[in-house]
């Protein structure tokens, strides 16, 4: 029988991709991914480690924009519950509360500076109080919303904010970081913000953004020192060492105006209750540049010889017409101004404070520093809130 099958040929194949020494030949596409593949998993091992660092030395938790961004939210929602995002904890208190309020809830929130983050201590206990005092007719929440450095350019961004979590009262107590927040915005580019998340959200950047940051913060410790020892009774952070003009003053005054008096419209022209507070400051040791010192000087005498008033009166006269890192009597006027016209409940805190300092002067014992009060400043800004928070949640409740 025959057989077909041969001694093998010694002539080439006729598929010119198969046999030995015959180099495989890739497309333009496929040529490209092989050459860059080390590279991706070169990258793709060093993000990874520099993530697993990060469980051990946690990177710092940056505000993008600083809150004056359009999409800067404080809070956000994780199955139906509302918490305070991560990055905002440089600047809020932790707050959660449910995404839809229950029906047995009141649900108030209150917004402002340091002054109100450093009330949180005090809210449970106050919660608890409010609810009592309203017979159970609801459970009061009390949320804080301060903000550390948040003046009302930011704090209107957070009152929208607020309307998407149905309040049943908006309490504002705010008036002593108009300058700062003036001078956080010139350090904010804002535009540059969204391309700022998306880089940060490598662990690497956030290395090189963090080593950075720390030898800036470094240098300005130093400076600072410096500054200090060369002398020592000159405020370099009171003032940021920016000294604003009398038009810029005026101008923040009427920005300041505006952002409260459209927060308070917002919430009335959607049935949400106000109370708004005049705030404490201190005329005692007020923050005056240091181009007033002899103004300041003359301030501390009037108060040594006993002339209260005097000094008081000077040093509401001054503070006034200075750039300053706590409220003046300007910023008060427009509270007062703003509750008249709105019809709003005032909680007169400013006038408590004096009414309970020895000499009448605000600031003797009361405020820790040119703005915050003392624990027991808090229990009377509390205070002076509270009645007014049953008697405008008693007025909602009511059929």
């Amino acid at each position: 029988m025959n057989s077909t099958a041969g001694p093998p040929s010694d002539k080439p194949s006729s598929n010119p991709s198969s046999g030995p020494g015959v180099n495989r030949q890739f497309g333009p596409g496929k040529t490209l991914v092989f050459s860059l593949l080390p590279l991706l998993i070169l990258v793709f091992v060093v993000e990874a480690g520099f993530r697993v660092r990060e469980f051990f030395y946690p990177p710092f938790q940056a505000d993008y924009g600083l809150g004056f961004d359009e999409g800067s939210r404080v809070f956000a929602s994780r199955l139906g519950i509302m918490t305070t995002r991560v990055n905002k904890l440089v600047s809020f208190n932790f707050e959660t509360f449910s995404r839809r309020k229950p029906a047995n809830e009141c649900r108030v929130f209150m917004i402002g500076g340091s002054n109100v983050n450093y009330l949180a201590n005090l809210f449970p206990e106050y919660e608890r109080r409010l609810t009592e005092e309203l017979g159970g007719a609801c459970q009061v929440n009390l949320i804080n919303v301060g903000g550390l450095a948040y003046g009302s350019q930011r704090l209107l961004r957070i009152a929208f904010e607020l309307m998407d979590y149905d309040p049943d009262l908006l309490l504002i107590y705010a008036g002593h970081n108009e300058f700062e927040e003036l001078q956080q915005l010139e350090l904010v580019e804002t535009d540059n913000v969204p391309l700022q998340r998306v880089i940060y959200r490598s662990a690497v950047a956030r290395f090189f953004r963090d080593r950075a940051v720390t030898k800036d913060l470094d240098a300005l410790q130093l400076a600072r020192n410096q500054e200090l020892l060369g002398n020592p009774q000159v405020d370099y952070m009171a003032t940021a060492g920016k000294t604003f003009t009398q038009e810029e003053i005026d101008d923040r005054m009427r920005r300041y105006e505006d952002h409260l008096d459209r927060i308070i419209s917002l919430y009335l022209e959607r049935g949400v209750p106000v109370v708004i507070g005049t705030v404490a400051t201190n005329y005692w040791e007020p923050d005056l540049p240091w181009d007033k010192r002899e103004i300041r000087e003359e301030i501390d005498a009037l108060y040594a010889e006993g002339r209260f008033e005097e000094g008081l009166a000077l040093a509401r006269q001054v503070l006034r017409e200075s750039s300053r890192h706590q409220a003046s009597d300007a910023e008060n006027e427009i509270i007062m101004r703003l509750a008249a016209k709105h019809n709003l409940p005032l909680a007169d805190v400013s006038g408590a404070i004096a009414d309970a300092e020895p000499n009448g002067v605000p600031g003797e014992t009361l405020l820790s520093d040119r703005c915050h009060v003392t624990e027991e400043g808090k229990v009377i800004l509390m205070d002076n809130f509270a009645p007014l928070v049953v008697q405008a949640l008693q007025e909602r409740r009511a059929p």
